[in-house]
């Protein structure tokens, strides 16, 4: 995206859809715990006033609309942090989360190793 690249695979939302993957800005999830718990809340017009969130999971419709507005919201904050040259702050934020819920992603050591003094 910092070099303008900002159009992305555009069936992603259907395919983790249909793997019941509910994408957030910090990676896809399929735990019902981690939104019950409230630790990631979407204000998608999908979420706003979800309360059953195993039934969202369990709908590929819903789900994929879901998906697309964080895709879609992920990119203009993106768009927003690099006009305030603030991305590297943004993508911290974003990787913090993700090594919490992934622990054994790639991307905690990589952020690391980019990040080391």
């Amino acid at each position: 995206v910092a070099l303008g690249a900002d159009i992305f695979d555009s069936s992603s939302f259907g395919h983790y859809a249909r793997k019941r993957a509910y994408m957030t800005p910090y990676g896809a999830i399929d735990r019902v715990d981690v939104l019950a718990a409230g630790e990631f809340r979407c204000t998608c017009r999908i979420c706003a006033n979800c309360d059953d969130w195993p039934a969202l999971l369990a709908d590929e419709r819903r789900l994929s609309d879901h998906n697309v507005a964080v895709i879609c919201e992920t990119i203009r904050q993106v768009r927003l942090a690099l006009a305030e040259n603030r991305l590297d702050a943004m993508l911290a934020e974003i990787a913090n989360p993700h090594m919490a819920w992934f622990p054994a992603s790639a991307l905690g050591p990589t952020w690391e190793s980019l990040h080391d003094d």
